[in-house]
């Protein structure tokens, strides 16, 4: 028995020693192997969610067992009751730090073999095995994206998947070069996605967004009028419906799908103003034209409203 226990301390031992704390030598084991790195930015002595994921995930047996020999693995570490082994670790590891803009433990952030971050994660109360997974499907996701980007594929469906993996995967310079070859092509998605992106940073009004937004309503898709709507709205600062009475006057009679979205937000926009009886002359519209599913949900709504009318 005891013999067992020493091979299980000697296992967990192993296991936990494929963490190290040399970023340099890791480095070049990462180009010599081809293999990604996996910094761990820890406060091993005072952040609690740092010890705790360390322990019951990433020294567990499920996740080590699952990144060996796919991933370099280092500890980054900032304690505040012990020292580090040298200051020549201390230096390096405040360097990046730095380079990484890390302000919270514990942060997890895994570098392609070239050096580009390809995701960064905080703490994640989940199993070693399901970290381990997720971390080997981005990488795998990562990989893929990069070599799509060499040849862009010409189909619309294509094109927006990897748009919406690049977006995934935060990885904005990808995002910005997919965007551009929507736009060349004049693909209704990639309009609508640059005209939300100019409207989200108060742009709405400049050329560029109303040289889209033009363009966006030439279309015959009522659908693409709806998301315009929406964006038109929400860039307003919810302050007027405008924007969504139009739709709703021009497409109301073939849009049931949305009718009863749109006049559900017509109803919030009353309530924000205390106008009870406008929204409640909304909501009912909405319950009317809502799915099934969904009415009993507005019904709710409806009976609050109802006692504040009265």
């Amino acid at each position: 028995m005891k013999y067992f226990n020493v091979l299980i301390l000697f296992g967990v031992l192993v296991l936990t020693s494929s963490w190290t704390t040399d970023y340099s030598e890791s480095v070049r084991e990462s180009i010599e192997k081809k293999l990604p790195v996996l910094l761990f930015f820890s406060g091993s002595d005072w952040s609690a969610q740092s010890m705790q994921l360390k322990h019951e995930v990433l020294d567990s047996s499920s996740f080590q067992e699952r990144v060996e020999d796919k991933f370099i693995c280092v500890e980054i570490n900032f304690p505040k009751h012990t020292q580090l082994s040298s200051p020549v670790e201390r230096d390096v590891n405040e360097m990046l730090r730095q380079r990484f803009g890390i302000t919270s433990y514990p942060t997890l952030i895994l570098l392609a073999t070239d050096g580009r971050e390809i995701t960064r994660l905080g703490y994640l109360p989940e199993e070693g095995e399901q970290l381990a997974a997720t971390l080997l499907c981005m990488e795998r996701q990562d990989a893929y994206l990069k070599e799509a980007l060499k040849k862009l594929p010409e189909k619309r469906e294509a094109l927006v998947e990897l748009y919406q993996l690049a977006q995934e995967l935060s990885q904005i310079e990808a995002q910005d070069e997919i965007m551009g070859a929507g736009l060349e092509r004049n693909e209704p998605y990639f309009l609508l996605e640059r005209y939300r992106q100019l409207a989200f940073v108060d742009r709405i009004s400049s050329s560029e967004a109303l040289a889209f937004r033009h363009e966006l309503l030439k279309s015959s898709d009522h659908q693409i009028h709806f998301q315009v709507a929406i964006i038109d709205f929400e860039a307003g600062g919810a302050r007027s419906v405008r924007p969504l009475e139009a739709y709703l006057k021009k497409f109301g009679d073939i849009d049931s799908e949305n009718v009863w979205r749109i006049e559900m937000m017509i109803a919030q926009f009353y309530l924000d103003k205390d106008e009870w009886v406008s929204a409640l002359e909304h909501a009912e519209v909405a319950q009317h034209m809502a799915p099934h599913s969904l009415k009993n949900d507005i019904e709710h709504s409806l009976s609050y409203i109802r006692k504040q009318v009265r």
